[in-house]
């Protein structure tokens, strides 16, 4: 008998302890999550956030989540493009801990006074504002491409909805962390920002395609309101090569070439998702990786289906607006899933398409 409960009580015994160590893996550890908005209470998403070594980014609404994170006072620190950096304290001092205030960030001042020394050029259908280090650029040339590019939209879908909008060129770039951006667009202020490190570029026909490439983006926001990133992004290398002549085109080869050099095989992503990495740039790999993907898109598409395909895919844009998982269906066959499986054999991918949920950012970098 003596033995039966001694056995017993060691079982009893090893359960505690067993229930102790499990619960002192977790005692001293809570939730934090919070909300990342604009200086007007705008939700900013693909915000990065480090907080106790760990890293995440904000949803489509801004909000952010980190688990399992220790009590005591931790160093929050959070960045964007186009945003001032903030770095604060937090007290994590009971459970489920949620930030009382939604964190605001300031964006970079961009838009200068005339008085600081900027000239203003402008015509019926729109305006240029120009540092005197680009005046001469901004004059001769993009006065007549903006132009042009409007008739060549409007032989498209057959309408000037671009109008009106502001081309700041030659724009100072020292808030920028990532060097190989040379332009981008703010939906909001119907804006084309070209920087400074343009004006270096030797390659004349480079500077229209740059030029062109914003264009492209503006136009499909301001004729469809589409903000999807590899919509935009796939289009706005696309059109100014294949369609307007304004942009090298490239073969086969190219884009297979970029593809393989950047492969990473356990981590293909998405169309939607290449949209997300290249508009948020970080690690250096995926990103050219995600900028090659959507640079092929649609050269897979036009080689899949033909260039009247993706002419009748952009004048439909707007009917469809956001719906583009049925516009793709309806266009060409295929649901979205389905072409990107097409795309990869397409190009001879190894690896696997990897499903991440995207979502939609207010600005697009070349």
């Amino acid at each position: 008998m003596k033995n039966r409960n001694a056995i017993r009580g060691g079982w009893i015994l090893s359960i505690l302890l067993l229930f102790v160590f499990i619960s002192g893996c977790f005692i001293g550890t809570t939730t934090f999550q919070g909300r990342v908005v604009d200086i007007e209470y705008n939700p900013i998403s693909s915000v990065y956030l480090l907080f106790v070594q760990r890293e995440t980014h904000t949803d489509e609404d801004g909000n952010f989540f980190f688990s399992s994170v220790p009590y005591g006072i931790h160093k929050l620190y959070v960045n964007t493009p186009f945003y001032k950096d903030k770095e604060f304290l937090v007290d994590i001092d009971h459970p489920y801990y949620i930030l009382k205030d939604p964190i605001l960030l300031e964006p970079y001042k961009w838009q200068p006074t005339i008085e600081d020394g900027y000239i203003y050029k402008e015509d019926e259908r729109f305006d240029i504002l120009s540092s005197f280090d680009g005046v001469n650029f901004s004059e001769e040339y993009l006065l007549s491409w903006g132009n042009d590019l409007i008739d060549r939209f409007r032989d498209i879908v057959g309408t000037e909805s671009i109008i009106p909008y502001h081309i700041f060129m030659a724009w100072p770039d020292d808030n920028l962390r990532f060097e190989k951006i040379m332009a981008f667009t703010l939906y909001g202020k119907d804006e084309i920002h070209i920087l400074k490190r343009v004006l270096k570029i030797k390659d004349f026909r480079l500077k229209r395609e740059i030029f062109a490439h914003e264009f492209t983006h503006l136009f499909l926001y301001k004729f469809a309101h589409i903000k999807t990133p590899y919509i935009q992004e796939g289009l706005a290398y696309y059109l100014p090569s294949f369609i307007f002549g304004y942009g090298r085109i490239y073969d086969y080869k190219y884009y297979k070439k970029g593809l393989i050099h950047y492969l990473i095989p356990s981590h293909i992503p998405t169309w939607r998702e290449a949209g997300k990495i290249y508009s948020h740039p970080e690690d250096t790999k995926i990103f050219w990786f995600s900028a090659y993907e959507l640079r092929s898109i649609f050269y897979f598409l036009q080689e899949k289906y033909g260039k009247d395909k993706i002419l009748l895919f952009i004048k439909k844009l707007k009917e469809y607006n956001e719906e583009v998982d049925r516009l793709f269906l309806d266009i060409f066959g295929e649901d979205i899933p389905t072409l990107e499986k097409m795309w990869k054999n397409y190009f001879s991918l190894p690896g696997v398409v990897k499903q991440e949920p995207g979502y939609v950012q207010d600005i697009y970098v070349y």
